[in-house]
């Protein structure tokens, strides 16, 4: 996976490049076009934690089918994208619409 954001730092725009089988998830509405490729599976979250937290239901996964795949994804209002790297040893809490996208084993969990 190679990645870069342009059109810094007030309308970003995230290109993935992804190499077949590799997937990348990422929030509604937040795919703004792709090209080769791509098959979409929508995952829908738990009725009452996404009602609680004032989440979305769902969020959709990109996976690379053939060969490489370019998308791009956008936030749903106007400014900067940062790549927040996690290890595990501790947690980030963000507001819903900061969501953009995410890949490897990211778990959700509201406090």
């Amino acid at each position: 996976m190679v990645f870069g954001i342009l059109y810094r730092p007030m309308y970003s725009v995230l290109k993935i490049k992804l190499s077949v089988g590799e997937k990348v998830e990422a929030g509604v509405g937040t795919m703004m076009m792709f090209g080769d490729d791509i098959e979409v599976k929508t995952r829908s979250r738990e009725l009452l934690r996404a009602l609680a937290a004032g989440e979305s239901l769902s969020t959709n996964i990109y996976e690379a089918r053939l060969g490489i795949a370019t998308i791009w994804f956008v936030p749903s209002i106007p400014g900067d994208i940062v790549y927040i790297p996690l290890d595990g040893s501790k947690g980030l809490i963000v507001n819903d619409r900061a969501y953009l996208a995410s890949h490897g084993d990211i778990r959700q969990k509201v406090v």
